[in-house]
Protein backbone atom coordinates (compact mmCIF):
# COMPACT_ATOMS: atom_id res chain seq x y z
CA UNK A 1 0.00 0.00 0.00
CA UNK A 2 1.42 3.25 -0.71
CA UNK A 3 1.39 6.32 1.31
CA UNK A 4 -1.14 8.46 -0.24
CA UNK A 5 -3.51 5.77 -0.35
CA UNK A 6 -2.61 5.23 3.84
CA UNK A 7 -3.31 8.90 4.31
CA UNK A 8 -6.60 9.08 2.03
CA UNK A 9 -8.00 6.33 4.57
CA UNK A 10 -6.88 8.52 7.70
CA UNK A 11 -8.70 11.29 6.36
CA UNK A 12 -11.60 9.16 6.12
CA UNK A 13 -11.86 7.51 9.16
CA UNK A 14 -11.75 11.56 10.06
CA UNK A 15 -8.69 11.60 12.34
CA UNK A 16 -5.34 13.27 12.04
CA UNK A 17 -2.23 11.52 11.12
CA UNK A 18 -0.66 11.80 14.52
CA UNK A 19 -4.07 10.63 16.35
CA UNK A 20 -3.91 7.27 13.95
CA UNK A 21 -0.15 6.70 15.13
CA UNK A 22 -0.96 6.78 18.83
CA UNK A 23 -4.07 4.65 18.32
CA UNK A 24 -2.11 1.90 16.45
CA UNK A 25 1.27 2.39 18.71
CA UNK A 26 3.25 3.83 15.48
CA UNK A 27 6.45 6.45 15.74
CA UNK A 28 4.43 9.59 15.47
CA UNK A 29 6.10 10.49 12.50
CA UNK A 30 4.83 7.62 10.56
CA UNK A 31 2.13 9.48 8.74
CA UNK A 32 4.77 11.92 8.09
CA UNK A 33 6.51 9.36 6.37
CA UNK A 34 3.78 8.04 4.42
CA UNK A 35 2.57 11.91 3.41
CA UNK A 36 6.51 11.91 1.31
CA UNK A 37 5.94 8.87 -0.42
CA UNK A 38 6.78 5.83 2.49
CA UNK A 39 5.62 2.53 1.94
CA UNK A 40 3.35 0.66 3.98
CA UNK A 41 4.37 -3.20 5.16
CA UNK A 42 3.34 -5.57 8.01
CA UNK A 43 1.22 -5.01 10.03
CA UNK A 44 0.74 -1.41 9.46
CA UNK A 45 -0.77 -2.16 6.20
CA UNK A 46 -3.00 -5.44 7.23
CA UNK A 47 -4.86 -2.53 10.03
CA UNK A 48 -4.64 0.19 7.37
CA UNK A 49 -6.58 -2.03 5.35
CA UNK A 50 -9.09 -3.68 7.60
CA UNK A 51 -9.65 -0.09 9.10
CA UNK A 52 -10.34 0.83 5.15
CA UNK A 53 -13.12 -2.15 5.03
CA UNK A 54 -14.59 -1.61 8.77
CA UNK A 55 -14.36 1.93 9.88
CA UNK A 56 -16.30 1.00 12.65
CA UNK A 57 -12.99 -0.68 14.11
CA UNK A 58 -11.67 2.77 14.99
CA UNK A 59 -14.45 2.83 17.76
CA UNK A 60 -12.87 -0.39 18.93
CA UNK A 61 -9.35 1.17 18.99
CA UNK A 62 -10.60 4.13 21.05
CA UNK A 63 -12.01 2.23 23.32
CA UNK A 64 -8.96 -0.15 23.67
CA UNK A 65 -6.75 2.70 24.11
CA UNK A 66 -8.77 4.43 26.66
CA UNK A 67 -8.70 1.26 28.88
CA UNK A 68 -5.24 1.04 28.82
CA UNK A 69 -4.56 4.69 29.57
CA UNK A 70 -6.73 4.13 32.53
CA UNK A 71 -4.94 0.98 33.87
CA UNK A 72 -1.62 2.89 33.27
CA UNK A 73 -2.91 5.66 35.56
CA UNK A 74 -3.94 3.21 38.31
CA UNK A 75 -0.58 1.52 38.33
CA UNK A 76 1.03 5.06 38.53
CA UNK A 77 -1.15 6.14 41.51
CA UNK A 78 -0.34 3.06 43.43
Amino acid sequence: MSGPEAIAIIKRLGISQRQFAFLCGLHPMAGSKWATGGQLSGPSETLMRLLDERPELLEVMKRLQAATDKAADKKVRK
